[in-house]
């Protein structure tokens, strides 16, 4: 009888392959009593989609049943780290993200002076919490102005209003990746700040462009799996 389930032709590339794959196949159906369509996908499904349990794995599932893509999953981890970090929260373990962020936004802008149709600015969001991780900045060169923390904040506060005031001033054409250099080069300041998220999570939100491709996907896949190891495949 025919079967309606979805099938795909796999194919060689030699005689030799063949027949290791199909001998070592077979003994795994008659161990565990299954069919070999069984075996493959199995195999093709452990070895392609995390199973951590974690981030890597919601994440992925998700993109690959098509029901998201990189730039929610990436925003979706900024704004889930919002939720826990705080002032006075130590840095978090989402670094490589933010580094991926920073390589995966190059070239990409944001338009401030954009309006949706009921006239309000999707920008204005940003504005707020970018302007909190300002005053961050100049909180830590005030609170200990001879820590290299500080040294490190002093120069970047400035590079920091200069984005708030080009947000403020609808601004065509900001730099994307300088929100995420700022929050990289002030990672022991900001990197458990939940303003820091906030703003990131807009700036991905309200950005041009986003790669959506095969190695985006990959490079995604890599960075939240490294995060699910690190604190132990949660």
């Amino acid at each position: 009888m025919p079967t309606l389930k979805p099938k795909r032709t796999f194919v060689y590339s030699s005689d030799d392959t063949r027949r290791a794959l199909e001998a070592a196949l077979a003994d795994r159906c008659e161990v565990n009593r299954t069919n070999m369509s069984q075996e493959i996908e199995g195999i093709l499904i452990d070895a392609l989609v995390p199973h951590d349990g974690g981030l890597a794995e919601r994440a992925m599932t998700r993109i690959y049943y098509g029901q998201t893509g990189v730039r929610d999953e990436v925003a979706g981890a900024f704004s889930d780290a919002a939720a826990v970090y705080d002032w006075d929260s130590d840095t978090s373990d989402l670094r490589p993200l933010v580094e991926l962020s920073a390589q995966q936004s190059l070239g990409a802008l944001i338009d401030a002076s954009k309006e949706e149709a009921d006239g309000s600015q999707p920008v204005y969001h940003l504005a707020t919490c970018w302007a909190s991780v300002c005053s961050r900045l100049h909180h830590v060169c005030e609170s200990d102005p001879g820590s290299r923390e500080a040294l490190s904040a002093a120069i970047d506060e400035g590079v920091a209003r200069d984005l708030a005031r080009a947000l403020k001033n609808g601004n065509r054409g900001i730099e994307v990746r300088a929100f995420f250099d700022i929050a990289l080069r002030n990672w022991s300041v900001l990197g458990g700040f939940t303003y820091t998220y906030r703003s990131l999570m807009d700036v991905v939100d309200l950005a041009d462009e986003w790669p959506e491709t095969a190695r985006s996907r990959e490079d995604l896949k890599a960075c939240l799996w490294s995060i699910s190891d690190a604190r132990g495949g949660e």
